[in-house]
């Protein structure tokens, strides 16, 4: 955790604060991550100058530069979700979440052309243009790699970030927004050893 404070207001438990230059970095461990790719986490955005003017990342899933990255964060205070590598694939809702309030952001990465977003389980984006995946996963909350790019750091609280490697349905993504936690890995193990048994 670099810089960010405990807040003891989360939505499920305690939450991290992110002040707009503070960051916290899980390192490489998600880096062999294939699709489908789940990222989700409850966001508390602070109605900052900043948070309407550029593109903030809360979960950020990148490597090899900043360049090559999947993430959902704000964009223009828009919920977003967001694929790059050689093309640049984005899709925000239509609702401004910078409003002091705590919401559940969820994306699904599918494959290399089909990402949903959801705001507070609720589907609110479809994207299914061509993004490839990024070669590796670094993961980062709060920020996308570069200490330099002020904008992309967000301020406001964070709690309960996930990464799932499986595309969550909307069932699932309610699930988690309640602490259902059990509920979901259950169903995706049922779901894993269906498929086997139709191999």
């Amino acid at each position: 955790v670099e810089g960010g404070s405990l807040d003891d207001d989360g939505q499920l438990d305690k939450a991290v604060y992110l002040d707009g230059d503070d960051f916290v970095d899980m390192g490489d461990r998600f880096s062999g991550l294939e699709y489908p790719i789940t990222l989700s986490a409850w966001v508390r955005a602070d109605d900052t100058q900043k948070a309407v003017i550029g593109s903030q990342n809360i979960v950020w899933l990148g490597g090899g530069g900043h360049g090559q990255y999947i993430y959902i964060g704000l964009n223009r205070g828009y919920p977003a979700i967001k694929s790059r590598l050689d093309k640049v694939a984005v899709k925000t809702g239509s609702e401004r979440i910078t409003d002091g309030q705590w919401h559940h952001l969820t994306g699904v990465f599918s494959s290399e052309n089909h990402r949903l977003l959801y705001l507070d389980g609720e589907l609110i984006a479809e994207d299914t243009r061509f993004a490839e995946k990024p070669p590796t996963f670094h993961l980062q909350v709060g920020r996308n790699g570069r200490k330099s790019h002020e904008t992309s750091y967000i301020q406001g609280a964070v709690d309960d970030v996930r990464v799932y490697q499986a595309a969550l349905d909307q069932a699932a993504v309610r699930e988690i927004m309640k602490g259902d936690f059990s509920l979901v890995a259950a169903r995706q193990v049922a779901n894993s050893n269906n498929s086997a048994s139709r191999r």
